[in-house]
Formats: structure tokens, sequence, C-alpha cells
């Protein structure tokens, strides 16, 4: 059910880890085919949101208490704007569901919709904006202090923006399936056992097969246990290198997403609520959102040769809110140093399912 938000340089990355995350809105990333946009832009310069990752501009970040419910499996919205001109009917909607990070943009006539990316870039007149990557496509935005602002269309015009009101917000996600749409993937304990709902954690465990295995780790972010279950239990140190991850809401538990290492010489690592991810290609850590607690990527960061590109790049997160990534800039030296950190956290012991 997941997979996060960020940028071009490089950023796709934090969009592919996030796809590490959540896997039941996947089928929701095809956009409406639309128009062709062209926004002159200056000095563009990557920043998070979003993947995975990443996806998610600061300005619109908020309280549970301000965020707004559209159902119970959980949607919120976050903010918007809508714009304020004669002539100009542009809508731009940031949501959460199940605590992953969407965005809905309508020009008028198309809607373009799912997971996104964000860059932080500039007018040739130095006037500052965020480029935003949804659906296929791409548009503008500011946020001022207040929540107002301006948007920007297909043909580079720069649109007097106010709040996107809750109600409206609501109208404009109720334009697509994601408000309709059931999670097409949950975890293989859903899959073998044809359930999608259960009591509690014990519940959960009861489903596994033999060789399967389950453990509870903390995360930094929540203060509560989260549930890790895993198909496939190494036998030499009862390791896993892949977990789907559950935590308990108020009457059941709730699919956070699966998190990955590459067999048993990378197995899932924690360490001081950090849990370690990824391969010797990839360094991946992950926490939890300090809003609502779903799961999060800390950091991605790659060598380059999955890619073919063997160009190394990525993001570091230093606390678990979304404006405080930073692009990795440094080398070989510099990803080893990751890996090798990696390697002195302890792994994950699962408890194997006889």
């Amino acid at each position: 059910q997941v997979k996060e938000e960020n940028i071009m340089k490089k950023t796709v990355k934090k969009t592919v880890t996030i796809v590490l995350l959540m896997a039941f809105l996947a089928s929701l990333l095809t956009g409406c085919a639309g128009i062709t946009i062209n926004i002159n832009v200056a000095d563009s310069e990557a920043s998070a949101p979003s993947e995975e990752t990443k996806s998610e501009p600061v300005e619109t970040a908020a309280s549970e208490e301000d965020e707004v419910p559209f159902r119970d499996q959980g949607i919120w919205y976050m903010g918007g704007l809508v714009t304020n001109e004669e002539g100009f009917d542009m809508k731009l909607g940031f949501y959460r569901i199940d605590g992953e990070p969407v965005a809905i943009v309508t020009d008028g006539e198309d809607i373009y919709y799912g997971y996104y990316e964000t860059e932080d870039t500039k007018f040739d007149d130095g006037t500052e904006f965020t480029l935003i990557s949804v659906g296929g496509k791409k548009f503008g935005y500011k946020f001022n202090d207040d929540n107002n602002g301006f948007l920007v269309d297909n043909n580079d015009n720069m649109i007097e923006a106010v709040e996107l009101d809750e109600e409206s917000a609501m109208e404009l996600m109720n334009s697509t399936d994601m408000a309709y749409e059931e999670p097409d993937y949950y975890g293989f304990v859903q899959e073998q056992s044809g359930l999608d709902s259960f009591k509690d954690f014990d519940d959960l465990i009861s489903h596994l097969k033999p060789g399967q295995g389950y453990a509870y780790i903390r995360l930094k972010g929540t203060d509560e246990d989260i549930l890790a279950l895993t198909d496939m239990v190494f036998e030499a140190d009862n390791s896993a290198c892949e977990a789907d991850l559950f935590r308990m809401t108020e009457d059941k538990p709730l699919y956070m997403g699966v998190v990955s290492g590459n067999g048993s010489a990378y197995p899932l690592r924690i360490a001081d609520g950090i849990l370690y991810g990824g391969d010797n290609h990839t360094y991946e850590s992950y926490f939890t959102d300090s809003d609502n607690h779903a799961l999060m990527m800390k950091d991605y960061v790659y060598d380059g040769i999955n890619e073919g590109t063997e160009e190394y790049g990525g993001f570091l997160r230093s606390a678990n809110v979304f404006d405080q990534d930073k692009d990795f800039t440094g080398g070989a030296e510099e990803f080893q140093k990751l890996l090798e950190e990696r390697e002195k956290a302890p792994a994950i012991k699962f408890t194997v399912v006889p």
C-alpha cells in the first residue's frame, strides 16, 4: 500500500521507495489524459515533500485536529488552493490516505491525482514556487503564511489563489476513485488467509503458517508496539529480509506497509527506533510519521548500480516530518559509511511458528 513523494533530481528514487511502503494505491497512479504542461523554470533544485517516498509540502502540514477525515478507512485533507481570478478554474488538494500523501490537481477540464513529486524552483524573475508532478503532469503552487498563495497553470500563468475549503476538498476527492477503491493488497497474511480484517495482533499471528514468523518492534514516532510478520525466517539466526508491518488502531490492526532487505546477507535490522533495510546497493531506513504514525522512509541512498547510472543519490531525513529531508550529495566513501553503520544495528529476531 505504500510507495512517497519526491522530485526529479534523482527524487524519483524516493517515489520508488514509497512503493515499498504501501501497495494498495498503485492502481490509482494512472492519471487522466490531458494537457501538456510547459513551465519555464530556472535553477531547479530538488526538495522533498513525498517516497519513496516517498510527496508533501511543508506549508500544508496540519495537526490531526486540523485534518478533515473523509472516510473510516482514513482519508485526511491536509490543505489546498483554488484560483481566485476570473477565467481560471484550477484546484490543488493535498491528502493522506491511510497515512500516505497524495495530491489532486484539476485545471477545470482534466483531473490528475495519485502519489506525487515536488521540486522547489523559480521563475526567471526570481519568484519562487514549488513544481508538483502528479498523474504524469506538472503544475506549480506557492503557499503564503495565511494559507493563500498562487497556482501555476500549463501556460505559465501565475494565478492568485485562496485556501481550498473543506467542502470543496471533499468534492475534489470524490471526483476521483481514490475515495471508493478498496485496498488490493494488505500483506501475505491477508492473501493466504482470505481475510482482510483481524481483531488484534493475536488474531493476525494465529493465521501464520509453520515456518513463518513474527516480532514486536518499536519505531521512532510512536510509543506503541508494531507487529512485524514475515513469510520466511532464516534458520541460522531467526532473522528475515522482508516483513509486513501492522499497528493497532482503536478497533483493529492497520496494515502499514512492507519493508525489505535482500536475502540472508541483508536482513532487516533495528536500533534506537530506526528500522533498516536495503542491500549493498541501497541504504534504506524507516520510522513513523510524527502526525499519524504511518510508516515513513527516513533515508534512501543508492549507488546507481541497479539503475545503470552508477551515480550516487537519494535523500536523508533528520526528523520524522516531511520538510526535514536533504539530498544525498556524497560519493562512494560516504555511501560505504552508511552501510557500515547499518551493519552495527542488530538483526530483528523473529519468533517462528512451529
